[in-house]
């Protein structure tokens, strides 16, 4: 199929399934089905008559529920505007100082893997220097230096250092295993909730409570 338009940017999304498109007079993003031809919608972004709005790029994410639109003006940063798909205002709004390609890895983050940093559609967070991100948003792989190993941590707060050749990572849909890459693979399994109240579901801590328990009790009475 042929897009019956002339384009002067196109992104397909990482399925195939979806191209996104910008013509350099429209003011509308517009979003294609690959496989019938068909227009799925259009977009309008920011304000092009008074700030002269300059489209950058657009993205969809995976299941097609979002759509990621940057665009900035001659004196503002850039703009990341997301949205979900059949609504026209943005759900969530991010600015950076500058622009750098990102594309979603589910439906709610996006990732650049050159400043390998993420950005949260939910929140507006973003992390800095991360090799990884679990999908719930609460554990995430920092980076900080090649002199220092990479550090596993649980909603802001470190939990435990990695290998320091750790060079990639990636959590499971469900955050239960990490996996590291360096020379060889490892792999990390979470037997317990990161929380303080996590220690209770230790066989280690029942077995301690009921040996202390025992001991109180045998305790001669005074």
């Amino acid at each position: 199929y042929w897009i019956d338009e002339s384009p002067v940017f196109a992104s397909i999304s990482q399925d195939g399934r979806t191209v996104v498109t910008h013509l350099a007079e429209d003011p509308t993003i517009q979003i294609w089905d690959v496989k019938s031809g068909a227009k799925l919608d259009d977009f309008e972004y920011g304000d092009r008559q008074s700030t002269g709005d300059i489209f950058v790029c657009g993205a969809v994410s995976p299941e097609r529920r979002h759509l990621l639109i940057v665009h900035a003006s001659k004196h503002s940063d850039c703009l990341y505007d997301c949205y979900n798909i059949g609504e026209k205002a943005p759900f969530r709004s991010i600015n950076r100082s500058q622009w750098v390609p990102f594309t979603f890895i589910d439906e709610r983050f996006l990732q650049n893997a050159i400043e390998v940093t993420f950005l949260d559609t939910v929140t507006g967070t973003q992390y800095e220097q991360a090799l990884a991100i679990s999908r719930d948003g609460s554990n995430c792989v920092f980076t900080f230096s090649a002199s220092t190993p990479p550090l596993l941590s649980y909603n802001g707060t470190r939990v435990r250092e990695l290998d320091p050749q750790c060079e990639q990572a990636a959590f499971s849909p469900d955050g239960s295993l990490l996996a590291t890459l360096s020379d060889s693979l490892t792999l990390y399994r979470r037997i317990r909730p990161e929380s303080w109240w996590g220690i209770a579901w230790q066989p280690e801590f029942w077995l301690t409570a009921a040996i202390a328990a025992m001991v109180v009790l045998s305790l001669p009475d005074r």
